[in-house]
């Protein structure tokens, strides 16, 4: 079972990846083995990280806003569609 949920395409909405972590941690502690470490082998989106960071640092409801750099990269937006044409005239 565990092999089939690391080989699922990538579906992090349907296949979180702290449960499939935790999976293969008791899976191996089965054979007395542990986890070393583990790997994305694609691209993991935001989604992805911020469900692992809510999980195993136990933070309620971390949002993509609470991300240093996509907050900014927001704001910077939000200010880029607040600025009138008329400012870059030079008059």
């Amino acid at each position: 079972m565990a092999r089939r949920l690391v080989q699922d395409r990538g579906d992090f909405v349907r296949t979180r990846p702290y449960p499939v972590c935790e999976l293969i941690k008791l899976e191996a502690q089965g054979y007395n083995l542990g986890v070393a470490n583990s790997e994305f082998n694609q691209i993991a989106p935001l989604e992805a990280m911020l469900d692992i960071a809510n999980y195993c640092l136990q933070i309620d409801n971390l949002k993509d806003d609470g991300v240093t750099e996509t907050a900014t990269c927001k704001r910077l937006q939000e200010s880029r569609r607040t600025v009138r044409p008329e400012s870059y005239r030079g008059t």
